[in-house]
């Protein structure tokens, strides 16, 4: 599907010496896109059930219309999209799907996003598609889910890992911090003692008032 006119049906590239990919353009003009626009809307209002092409049609104009008509085009397909008659329910969500991207790539309005995304039900297309993932690739996704449990679990048992070792840690330091502390006032306790015996070695009688006090006090210290 091309936006502009590739001027050409189709193209062979050769991606091997013996192999050649052809390749389809499919370029629906403006005019083009502005009738079947209409005839979406005509068909939608006199409730006649749409075609696959038709259905299609409506994430095709979406999608292709230019960027000056392109908001208006895609607000009304938005707002007609849910009273569409298409019997493919699958069909039906992948147009839905498509409305859902053009809503969010021409409104920057989050409050008008999200005004359009409840006209054509985004979150059952959500469902829908989640449904259908689940049924393609469950046991893929519930061997990944599985993983990431596992993994959760493994990350919460590191943590408290984590947590005791830091309070381990914490323990350690205060028990550092108390021999520290213990270290500093026995180094207190003998640069005193040391002085004492300095000031003892200067007195000529040990017996006297003075000498004894200081010997009482060498004591006392433990």
């Amino acid at each position: 599907m091309c936006h502009k006119d590739p001027k050409k049906e189709f193209e062979y590239f050769e991606y091997a010496p013996s192999l050649y990919i052809k390749v389809h353009y499919i370029h629906i003009s403006q005019a083009e896109l502005w009738v079947r626009y209409e005839n979406i809307i005509n068909n939608v209002i006199h409730k006649i059930k749409l075609t696959e092409m038709e259905a299609l049609d409506m994430a095709f104009v979406s999608k292709f219309i230019s960027k000056e008509h392109a908001p208006m085009i895609v607000e009304s397909l938005s707002n007609i999209f849910s009273d569409a008659i298409i019997d493919d329910e699958l069909l039906k969500i992948d147009v839905g799907a498509i409305l859902g991207g053009m809503i969010q790539k021409n409104f920057k309005s989050i409050e008008k996003q999200n005004r359009l995304m409840e006209k054509i039900d985004m979150r059952q297309i959500n469902n829908y598609l989640e449904e259908l993932v689940y049924d393609e690739f469950g046991d893929v996704l519930d061997k990944r889910d599985e993983k990431i449990e596992a993994q959760a679990q493994e990350i919460e048992s590191n943590k408290k890992e984590i947590k005791v070792k830091d309070a381990e840690l914490e323990s350690k330091n205060e028990e550092l911090e108390f021999k520290d502390a213990e270290i500093d006032k026995l180094n207190q306790q003998k640069d005193e003692v040391q002085s004492k015996l300095k000031s003892l070695s200067e007195f000529k009688d040990l017996n006297s008032p003075e000498a004894r006090a200081i010997l009482n006090s060498l004591i006392l210290v433990r």
